[in-house]
């Protein structure tokens, strides 16, 4: 049986989507937060708060990187090229897994308080994390660097617009954070908000890359009974 996905629709239906969970994480931060509404207010806005772990966008974050993971090793295991190019895309796939579990556990938050002790930072690397996973981050695109100019045009600079706004909001947008909160030693009113946008762009970078990875697939696979418009 035939799965009739139009691509540019689905990519429309994912922004649509986290950006309504944009607007009611907002919400949250002006009736929870900010105007310190309580009761049954309280306890049903805080599930769409970007800033917590047991909330709607956390598992939506955890869905879509799981599903990046599992897209490319379908690619993986369909590949038609080299055995190196087709063991890169098996790199990606392992690394989108760990980000997944990683938005689960929080476990570059754990790693926040080691960095943290063992260089004594401060300021803008008050959240220590970002050191290790900035140096991670680009190590991965000098090894993947030449894989990414044998890509289609298209789908390359999908990848790497995709990547940028991931890394811009993840790393980019907490480096402000980490600096307000060693500053005031609190989450105020700014702080959620560029949690906000750091959330969002993650979120975003993610569809726009869920979308590169099955324009890829259109193209270079026929293996599945999908057609993709």
């Amino acid at each position: 049986m035939a799965l009739n996905i139009n691509l540019k629709d689905f990519f429309k239906k994912l922004t649509l989507f986290i950006s309504l969970l944009l607007v009611f994480n907002l919400l949250d931060i002006l009736l929870r937060i900010y105007l310190g509404f309580s009761g049954i207010i309280s306890k049903l806005s805080v599930y769409f708060n970007f800033n917590e772990e047991a909330s709607i966008p956390t598992l939506y974050s955890f869905v879509v990187l799981f599903t990046s993971a599992l897209l490319l090793f379908f690619i993986f295991t369909n590949s038609k090229t080299n055995k190196l190019k087709s063991y890169m895309w098996l790199g990606l796939s392992l690394i989108f897994a760990f980000l997944a579990i990683d938005e689960i556990l929080q476990i570059h938050e754990k790693l926040s308080w080691v960095v943290q002790n063992r260089l004594n930072t401060t300021g803008i690397f008050w959240f220590a994390w970002v050191i290790p996973y900035f140096l991670g981050a680009v190590l991965v695109f000098i090894i993947y660097a030449r894989f990414l100019m044998g890509l289609e045009k298209r789908i390359r600079y999908m990848f790497i617009l995709s990547g940028t706004i991931f890394v811009a909001g993840a790393i980019g947008f907490e480096l402000i954070e980490s600096n307000i909160h060693f500053t005031t030693g609190q989450l105020n009113t700014e702080y959620y908000l560029l949690a906000s946008c750091e959330e969002f762009m993650e979120m975003f970078g993610i569809n726009l890359f869920i979308y590169a990875l099955l324009c890829h697939i259109k193209t270079d696979q026929n293996t599945l009974h999908i057609k993709l418009n």
